[in-house]
């Protein structure tokens, strides 16, 4: 870009300055406010194995009680958010999810494709859980199939469609789902 497009560029950034993603103000961290940024990473250990959080006094790299006791048959999650602890990345799951805003999830699948590549996976493949029928019909598309795009797009990796949902489960958003972060 010349120097007469980045001028231009910058004094329409203070004419009309960028908007946070969720709310009004003016987007002061990427695409967002300063109380709606996406966290960089879930904070605190982690176990490598399912990703679930770690007390401090355990450090990174451990495996969790229940990895160890039960073995999943998979061998490494990598987290990007902490959806029970980490607010702004709930809000941005849920305004993608539940207010028809499914160009975050080309952002969040942005943001989840860094973290994977950051953390040293190469070609990754992305089995997203589907949505129900029901819920696919209400928001009018399949938001874990647009997330794994995003995702294998950023990282070079690949989406295979394998699994089906065979009944319509809770919301995240719903108040009766449980808060398993405590």
């Amino acid at each position: 870009m010349g120097l007469l497009g980045e001028w231009t560029e910058e004094l329409a950034d203070l004419l009309w300055p960028p908007r946070c993603s969720l709310c009004p103000r003016v987007a002061s961290v990427g695409d967002c406010c300063f109380d709606h940024a996406l966290p960089e990473a879930p904070e605190g250990p982690r176990c490598p194995r399912c990703a679930a959080r770690l007390p401090d006094a355990i450090g990174d790299g451990s495996l969790c009680a229940e990895c160890r006791l039960r073995p999943p048959s998979f061998d490494l999650t990598t987290a990007c958010w902490d959806y029970w602890g980490q607010k702004s990345a709930r809000e941005h799951i849920l305004a993608a999810k539940h207010r028809g805003r499914d160009e975050l999830w080309t952002h969040l699948g942005a943001r989840l494709g860094d973290r994977l590549k950051r953390s040293g996976v190469q070609r990754p493949l992305l089995v997203p859980v589907p949505s129900h029928l029901s819920r696919k019909i209400e928001r009018g598309y399949d938001s874990m199939a647009l997330l794994a795009r995003a995702v294998a797009e950023r990282c070079g990796g690949e989406v295979i469609c394998a699994l089906r949902k065979s009944r319509p489960t809770r919301s995240q958003g719903d108040p009766l789902v449980v808060d398993r972060s405590r």
